[in-house]
């Protein structure tokens, strides 16, 4: 298996896996509307439909917080996280195939990858069903209704709001889909380098490869490199250059697993040095990073 081919099928699990994630996402969050606005409908509103500034409406707007956490397990939505998460064992298996084919000695340390594993489910639950959901996405829900409670805002206007946040507008995903899309894809991509990185370093291998395709935003850092062949001590440098959507916690270390930063989609995979065309092995000679 090529380290292109690898990068193409770690890719397609990685597409099908956010994809089927964002469309329980989506009904989660149309679901979620829906209770909301059965219980909003017990506001008690004025003559003219503004909200009456009462404790009576201010108790319904608190029970809403629980409305929402019920309607998104009920959607499939914590269903959904573990099957996403699930997915890693697809890209191990593409990995495991990848190395073996460069070294049929090459071997995972187990505890690394269960770590490795932990770790990146640990993070994913933190950020979409644990504090992350509540002070990203359930919390600013909870400051648009209270905020048209105390000031008596217009009912029909505060269902817009509240429908534009949690459903979306023709421009934009609601909310819980927007958060969740800045931290899916980055998830498994950057589990799928970490892995590379512990397998190759394990089997001493100092060249990789840029791998990946190529879209219309793909950052000029990207392009500059994709196909490429680096020395490791190269790929280290670069962590100190400047880009945007460049990860702010970039090192000479961490750039094997971040790379180009937010939603970058391609691996930088371990290659034997044999499998290194020579302009490139020249090239790493050339500028001090390898001795031939």
């Amino acid at each position: 298996m090529s380290p292109q081919q690898a990068s193409e099928r770690i890719e397609a699990v990685i597409t099908k896996a956010t994809e089927a994630l964002n469309k329980v996402i989506e009904r989660a969050q149309f679901n979620a509307y829906n209770a909301i606005l059965k219980r909003l409908k017990d506001l008690e509103l004025d003559n003219d439909g503004y909200i009456k500034q009462n404790n009576t409406n201010r108790k319904i707007i608190r029970d809403i917080g629980k409305d929402f956490d019920r309607s998104l397990n009920a959607s499939g939505y914590t269903k959904g996280l573990n099957d996403f998460v699930a997915s890693m064992e697809s890209i191990d298996a593409v990995n495991i195939a990848y190395f073996a084919a460069i070294d049929d000695s090459a071997i995972a340390n187990a505890l690394f990858i269960k770590d490795l594993q932990r770790q990146t489910i640990a993070s994913v639950e933190n950020m979409l069903l644990d504090s992350g959901l509540e002070s990203q996405v359930k919390q600013p829900l909870l400051n648009i209704l209270n905020q048209n409670v105390n000031t008596g805002g217009s009912y029909s206007g505060m269902v817009q709001q509240v429908k534009d946040y949690v459903v979306g507008t023709d421009d934009a995903d609601g909310k819980l889909l927007r958060y969740s899309k800045q931290i899916t894809q980055d998830a498994l991509n950057n589990y799928s380098r970490a892995y590379q990185n512990a397998v190759g370093n394990s089997l001493g291998l100092v060249f990789y490869q840029y791998v990946g395709g190529l879209m219309k935003d793909s950052r000029e850092f990207c392009r500059d490199r994709v196909n490429g062949y680096f020395h490791y001590l190269e790929i280290e440098s670069w962590a100190k250059l400047e880009w945007k959507g460049k990860n702010p916690l970039t090192t000479k270390s961490s750039i094997f697993v971040v790379l180009a930063g937010f939603n970058c989609i391609h691996q930088v995979l371990p290659v034997s040095s044999s499998a290194v065309p020579s302009d490139w092995i020249n090239r790493a000679v050339d500028l001090g990073f390898y001795k031939g």
